[in-house]
Parts: structure tokens; sequence; C-alpha cells
């Protein structure tokens, strides 16, 4: 286990433990203004806020509401040198969801990292 989940885990009492973070890299959708890329992040914390950001983007193409992308406006993430803005603009949503460009059922890229 240690082999594959190396710094996920952690030894307390004898018996391993889920760390509360990790720094296991993995390759995610990211939704940008010009459509879904594939970036590498190399700690759960930035894997967890692209999937509520997810999450978030999901119900406001579902329902309408915005007030779960507030959060993200005007935000970035840094992965693999460069700087990627999270798009919070409903028109531009609308957009990206037309032209089929929002995969928001599974995050996690194909094997190989492309699209």
């Amino acid at each position: 286990m240690r082999r594959y989940a190396g710094t996920a885990l952690e030894t307390r009492s004898g018996r391993f433990d889920v760390t509360s973070r990790d720094r296991i890299p993995r390759n995610l959708r990211f939704l940008t203004a010009k459509g879904q890329v594939v970036i590498r992040v190399t700690n759960s914390r930035d894997a967890s806020r692209i999937a509520r950001y997810n999450n978030a983007v999901r119900k406001y193409l579902m329902t309408g509401e915005t007030a779960g992308l507030q959060p993200y406006a005007g935000k970035s993430i840094r992965a693999g040198g460069a700087t990627y803005e999270f798009v919070t603009d409903p028109a531009a949503l609308n957009r990206l969801a037309r032209a089929g460009e929002v995969h928001v059922l599974d995050i996690y890229a194909p094997a190989g990292g492309a699209l």
C-alpha cells in the first residue's frame, strides 16, 4: 500500500490511516474560458477545490443557481507552472456547455492526460 499511496497514509497505533491531505499527483479536467484542459495537480487540496468548483458548475447548469460559483469569482489555481482562472460567468458557462466542453461527472482525465 505504501508503494501506491505513500503520502496518503500514515501509521497510527500500528494501523494504516488516511491522512487529511496527500501529495499524490493526478491529472484532472479543468474548465477554462476556451474549453476543457488537462492539468496536473500535486496535492489533494487542489484536487478537492477543483471538484467543489465542478459541483458548483453542475448545479448552475442544472438549476441556474449562481450562488455556488461566487466563491470562485476572480480566483485561479496554479498547476504545472501555469495559472488557470475559474470560469464563473454564466454566459461563458452556457456557451461552453452548448459546445460540449463541460464534463462535470468525471473530473479525472483519461489515461495519458489527453481529452
